[in-house]
This record gives C-alpha cells, structure tokens and sequence, in this order.
C-alpha cells in the first residue's frame, strides 16, 4: 500500500518536473502563442470607451490637467508619473483616446509587446505606416482593430484607440504607408510641405487609399 501510495506521488513529481521543464524551455513561445490568438487589443483606457461622452470622462478620470482647441482635446497627466491620458473629442462625445508614457523606459503594461519585432509577431502586420521627418519615430495602424501604436527608437512610447481622421497619425510625416503602398512621398500625398491636410482631401481619410 505504501509502495502504491509512494508510485503515485513519484508520478505526480515527475509530472509537475516534467511541465515546468516545459514552461522553462518554451515559456516565451507559450507565452507569443497567447497572446497571438488568444490576447485582444484594448477597446477601453482606464475603464472610459469610444462610446463614452465628456461627462463619463470627466466623472471617471476628474478634472483634466488642461484642455485645448476649444476643450476638443484634453490630457490628464499622472502625478510623478510619465503616463498621461489623452481624449479628442467631437462635440461632447469621444472620438478617440490615447495614452503617453513620457518616461526614459516607457512600459505600457497593458500591451504584451515593445518591439515593433514583437508587435508584428502577435498583431501582424500593419495597415499603415508613417514615418516621422526625423526618422526617428513611427506610427503603426491596424484598421480591423481601431488601434495605433506609436514608437520613438524602437520603443513603444503611446497607443490609441480610434481611428477616423487624417490629423490621428503621426505628426511631420515624411513617409505614408498604405497596405504596402507607398502613400508620401508621392504625387497623391494627402499632406502639404507643413503636414497639412490638402483641401480636396478633406473630406475623405486614409481608406481612400485602401479602397483603391
């Protein structure tokens, strides 16, 4: 009995070896395969949605560390912390939302990736891409999901959820990606000299150039 009893412990040890062998040897391919097919994009920051409106903003984060544009874009920054919150607005209803670690060492926990290596490796890859004109910085779009991610140097400094409008993506854009399609620098470059919107674009966005 006690033999049986010992047998059975024995397998159970040599189970439970076996699998933290396991998870030593392959835990970081575990770890991408969960989050390639499993791990969904945020569609809410700090508990506030797209759906949401300046009251439920203001009601869930408090008063705001300012505001411009006519209150149409509003920040909230975290004291002694890098991380601020963003939210642009049209009328009272949220149109987007953005979140900014301004430190030396960004982290945002919520997102499982750095890397723009390790992005593309869990989302894919990217429906647009712009290129800042200091060639440091460079915005990453997935359309399906409504989420951008900003990164400065190879790291991840910022995400946005909402995507609608020209003037969402990255400022002093030099180059302008679209589905593999090179965008700007190009005849139909939606962005002047200064990175403003041309007026016959105005009243389009970038799935003019997916549609094509």
């Amino acid at each position: 009995m006690i033999k049986k009893i010992l047998k059975v412990f024995i397998f159970i040890f040599l189970g439970m070896a076996m699998l933290l062998g396991v998870v030593i040897v392959f835990g970081e391919q575990i770890e991408t395969l969960y989050y390639k097919f499993i791990w969904e994009p945020p569609t809410k920051i700090e508990n506030v949605g797209l759906e949401e409106t300046r009251s439920d903003i203001y009601f869930k984060w408090g008063e705001p560390s300012f505001c411009k544009e006519e209150n149409r874009i509003c920040t909230w920054a975290k004291e002694y912390s890098g991380r601020t919150r963003w939210a642009y607005f049209v009328g009272d209803q949220i149109d987007s939302l953005l979140v900014h670690d301004f430190s030396d060492y960004p982290y945002l926990r919520e997102i499982p990736f750095q890397s723009v290596e390790e992005m593309h490796e869990i989302m894919g890859p990217e429906n647009i891409q712009s290129r800042s004109s200091d060639m440091k910085s460079r915005m990453y779009v997935y359309v399906e999901h409504e989420i951008s991610f900003l990164y400065s140097e190879n790291r991840l400094n910022e995400y946005r959820i909402g995507l609608s409008q020209w003037n969402h993506f990255l400022e002093n854009t030099s180059e302008y990606i679209v589905d593999g399609k090179v965008i700007c620098p190009a005849i139909e470059c939606p962005f002047d000299e200064n990175g403003e919107t041309l007026e016959i674009f105005k009243d389009k966005d970038y799935t003019f150039f997916m549609d094509q």
